[in-house]
Order: structure tokens, then C-alpha cells, then sequence
């Protein structure tokens, strides 16, 4: 006898979506259905350790940037680019290019939500794709300063943080669509987080790792 899918998982979850998962599981919706929630266990357990991860490069960035800043002799915080090293005004008055463009989408969504226009309110709405351009190739100029935000890496190189963050920002945008992480080397992505940690502080890494449940729940999967 055939086993048939659940009527909620084929009306709500889909028959396009839940077929890999029952690729995966020769066919079998009970199986599909277990793997299909433990994915979204999974997802749910790896968001922890990255959300971690995500506040603390973002204020490793922010604490380097805010010293360049005093260094440099600028007044007011380096979010809001008077000097316009970061794209603001690049194509004309109120024509933005990146990253500043970023910082300019989160200040509107701080407005719109009636908060005060403060540096640590539009860094809380910063996109991840906002500090992973800060630590890329094409910013160049200012690692020189964020690397002293990084003193446990193997070397001051910029491509060691940059390729975490990379991968890092990848793992976000899969799980905020809601796709199918298990398909992915998830030990090394959960790795990755650490190891980024790790460059920060060994104490950090410590910290996120003993709050992080991706390790058992991997060898959970169904």
C-alpha cells in the first residue's frame, strides 16, 4: 500500500517543495514529513549561534570604524558618511550607491518606525549584507583598522574574515527563504561561525558554542 501525503503538509507546504524531501526519503511521506521538520528544527537551532555572530561583527566593525572616526578627527559617527568614503551622494544629492545605500534604507526604516535617529538604532537595522561589504575587497581602505578587530586570525589578511562572513551571509539568505539546509555541509557552516568567533575572541567562540544545539540536533537527522 502506497502511504499517502499529509492533506495539510500537500495543501501548505507544497508538492514542488516537500518533493525533495521525499526524493530524499525514497519516497516515503512519513520519513519526508520527519526530515521536513527537522529541517525546520535545524534551521531554527542554527539561527542562534549566527544571530550571535551576526551582533558581534557588526559591533567589532562598529568599535573599529567609531576609533578610525576619532582618529581621522571627524565629528559625528562614521554611520551617517559626512566624509562620503561610503557612497553617500556618490551620483548626486540623495543618490546613494553601496554600501551607504544600506545605511540609508535602514535611517528610512528608523524613521518610519518613530525611533530616534541614533548610530546604534540604523546599525540594529542593518542588513548582514552590510557588514559583509564592509570586510570586502572593495573596502580595502578601512581594513587596515578593522583588522585590529580581528587579533586571533592566522594573519592580517582580509580574505580569512571575508570568506567566513561570505559564507556566513549565504547560510542567512538560505534559511530566511526558508530552503532546504540540511542539503548543505552544515558542520562546517556551524564551524565557520566558531572559527569567525574565534578570530574575535577564543572567548566568544566558547561563549556561542556552549549555547549552540546544532551539533546535536545534526546528530538527530531522521
Amino acid at each position: 500500500m502506497v502511504k499517502s501525503v499529509d492533506p495539510v503538509v500537500d495543501k501548505f507546504v507544497g508538492a514542488s517543495r516537500f518533493a525533495g524531501y521525499l526524493a530524499a526519503c525514497g519516497g516515503d511521506p512519513d520519513r519526508a514529513a520527519a526530515l521536513y521538520q527537522w529541517n525546520s528544527e535545524l534551521t531554527a537551532a542554527v539561527w542562534v549561534p549566527l544571530g550571535h555572530i551576526e551582533v558581534a561583527l557588526r559591533n567589532t566593525i562598529d568599535h573599529r570604524l567609531r576609533a578610525r572616526h576619532r582618529r581621522l578627527g571627524r565629528a559625528r559617527h562614521w554611520i551617517f558618511d559626512d566624509a562620503r568614503e561610503f557612497g553617500r551622494d556618490a551620483r548626486g544629492r540623495g543618490r546613494h550607491t553601496f554600501p551607504y545605500a544600506d545605511l540609508d534604507s535602514a535611517s528610512k526604516r528608523v524613521r518610519k518606525n518613530s525611533k530616534p535617529m541614533t548610530s546604534d538604532q540604523i546599525i540594529s537595522e542593518v542588513s548582514f549584507g552590510f557588514w559583509h561589504q564592509m570586510v570586502s575587497a572593495k573596502q580595502m581602505r578601512v581594513w587596515p583598522d578593522l583588522a585590529a578587530g580581528f587579533p586571533y586570525a592566522p594573519s592580517r589578511d582580509q580574505v580569512h574574515v571575508r570568506a567566513l562572513v561570505s559564507d556566513l551571509r549565504d547560510l542567512r539568505n538560505r534559511m530566511g527563504h526558508h530552503h532546504r539546509i540540511w542539503r548543505l555541509d552544515l558542520s562546517a557552516r556551524h564551524e565557520a561561525i566558531l572559527t569567525l568567533a574565534g578570530f574575535m575572541d577564543p572567548q566568544l567562540r566558547a561563549w556561542i558554542e556552549e549555547r549552540s544545539a546544532v551539533v546535536d540536533l545534526l546528530a538527530r537527522r531522521p
